[in-house]
């Protein structure tokens, strides 16, 4: 009997043992301790915090000091002839090649000297009217008359355009000369244009229509056809000829006969003159100012931080250690009963 006695407290002491080691569930018995919970981890939502801009910094302006750059004198330019010859053509327009002509005058100078000649057309007229002719209607009628534009005439007015009052007569105007210089660019238009301008009938009708009034055939001086070649000749680098060498080249009478056959005309020389330039300084650098920094802003952003999610998981392990280490000493105290217990009543 006593042995049974035994055996059933220490099967209630052992049940006991067992239930408070498997009720992890139970309240904690300490302040402050969280009951360990099931429920599923929970994870707090990621939270940015918004960029962040740094105030703009401007750095402030800096002047160079002005830099000058010295003066340089540009080398004076070669020394050059310039002059032009007029050819009276005797035929007209008929025979002339302008090509010939170039070359020809290029060739009256040494090699290495730069020749360079343009050729221009012309016709001289001269128209006596009965009546007064301004400049204006002047130029106007005979570039009609010619089919050139009117800056092409060159008109000079000579005689009067007064009025005259004379004694039992109605009063009258004074005759008006007018000399007329039209030029062309080639030789078959300058022909064309010495054919029209000898055209008294012509010259009257285009006069009548510029001035709106009746302008009788004035006398008319037979055009007379020219050439005018104007050169520019430049002395060879190597100085082989001097500047005077060639301006007596320019004027000597070889040149002139040699033209004068070409072209079966009269040669005039004219207008012969020696150039030299005096040298030009090049513009004195201005100072140079170097510009002002520019403003420079330095946004600074900071990085969007994402907060770790929050779980229970940790907490709840936490818990359950806490609760072990509560459980364990009165289990331990539990056997430790059983254990006297059986020994006395072994005893």
């Amino acid at each position: 009997m006593r042995s049974g006695f035994v055996g059933v407290v220490c099967w209630s002491v052992l049940v006991g043992v067992q239930t408070i080691i498997a009720t992890p569930t139970d309240a904690p018995t300490d302040a402050g301790t969280e009951a360990p919970t099931d429920a599923a981890p929970t994870t707090a939502p990621p939270t940015t915090s918004p960029p962040t801009t740094a105030p703009p910094t401007t750095a402030p302006p800096t002047t160079a000091p002005p830099t000058t750059a010295p003066p340089t004198t540009a080398p004076a330019p070669a020394t050059q002839v310039e002059f032009v010859v007029t050819l009276a053509l005797k035929d007209g327009f008929t025979n002339v090649n302008g090509s010939s002509l170039m070359n020809a005058v290029k060739g009256q100078f040494p090699k290495g000297s730069e020749v360079v000649s343009s050729l221009e057309y012309k016709v001289s007229a001269k128209y006596d009217f009965a009546e007064a002719i301004n400049k204006s209607d002047a130029t106007k009628g005979i570039a009609a008359l010619c089919s050139v534009n009117e800056s092409q005439v060159s008109v000079t007015i000579g005689g009067g355009g007064r009025r005259l009052l004379i004694k039992s007569a109605s009063p009258r105007r004074l005759s008006t000369s007018v000399e007329a210089v039209i030029t062309s660019t080639t030789p078959d238009a300058a022909a064309n244009v010495h054919t029209a301008a000898g055209n008294a009938s012509g010259i009257a009708n285009a006069m009548s229509d510029v001035t709106g009034q009746t302008i009788a055939e004035p006398t008319v001086t037979p055009p007379k056809a020219s050439i005018a070649v104007t050169t520019s000749v430049t002395a060879p680098t190597d100085g082989s000829t001097d500047i005077t060498a060639l301006s007596n080249l320019a004027q000597s009478s070889n040149f002139t006969t040699t033209l004068a056959t070409l072209a079966n005309a009269t040669v005039t020389i004219e207008n012969v003159q020696v150039i030299t330039a005096a040298p030009t300084a090049a513009p004195a650098g201005s100072p140079t100012t170097a510009p002002a920094a520019a403003s420079t802003t330095n946004p600074t952003n900071s990085s969007n931080t994402t907060a770790s999610p929050s779980t229970t998981g940790a907490k709840e392990t936490t818990n359950i250690e806490s609760f072990a280490a509560m459980r364990w000493p009165s289990c331990t105290v539990a056997m430790a009963i059983v254990f006297e217990l059986m020994v006395t009543l072994r005893l």
